[in-house]
């Protein structure tokens, strides 16, 4: 583009800056363009050229042969339409991106915390499942074990008492075998005397 055509020679007023612009911009887009990351002669260019199709009928300004302007007044949300449509164009490395990435991994860090939280939940659920299962197995076979062992008393205690029963009875018949061989022993002596043989005596 031809320096002596720049759209900025058809004024008396200097380069169009942000705070000096031409026309008084509202708020929400002075914010917009000083946070705008394309800031660059392509952002003077377009401010250059609204500033024309705003103030070419002044008296003042000062005609070059330059091409024609089209005299057509850009409402606000047209301008802030066209500032987004640049905006999305700026390259990803931009500081927006760099932010972006940096949630990503803010993101990022807080799901493995929630995922590393669950996992413990899971384990310590797991844990508690598995003690009980075994408190459980172990109550099983202690109850198990005092009926056997009651079991075995029993039989223990039936076991005595057929002993003293049998040592009983054993002691009764030692008895009765003493006095049974006493009987005996008293019934063999008579027999002893009568069947002793007859000796004659001789005479002097």
């Amino acid at each position: 583009m031809d320096p002596t055509c720049s759209p900025f020679n058809s004024f008396k007023y200097p380069s169009p800056m942000l705070q000096f612009f031409p026309f008084p911009l509202p708020s929400s887009l002075r914010f917009t363009l000083l946070n705008s990351p394309v800031f660059s002669p392509l952002f003077l260019v377009l401010l250059s050229h609204l500033s024309q199709a705003m103030f070419l009928h002044e008296a003042e300004a000062v005609q070059v042969p330059c091409p024609p302007v089209l005299k057509t007044t850009l409402t606000e949300s047209e301008i802030l339409d066209l500032f987004s449509h640049i905006n999305q164009s700026v390259d990803p490395a931009s500081p927006g991106s760099g932010s972006q990435g940096s949630n990503r991994a803010v993101y990022s860090s807080e799901e493995r915390k929630m995922r590393r939280m669950q996992s413990n939940r899971e384990s310590a659920r797991r844990s508690r499942f598995r003690k009980k299962k075994h408190l459980e197995n172990l109550t099983s076979e202690l109850n198990r074990l005092k009926i056997e062992n009651r079991e075995l008393k029993n039989r223990v205690a039936l076991t005595m008492h057929h002993h003293l029963l049998l040592s009983l009875q054993i002691e009764h018949l030692q008895s009765e075998s003493l006095s049974l061989m006493a009987t005996l022993s008293d019934l063999r002596q008579p027999c002893f005397h009568n069947n002793t043989p007859w000796l004659p005596t001789h005479s002097l």
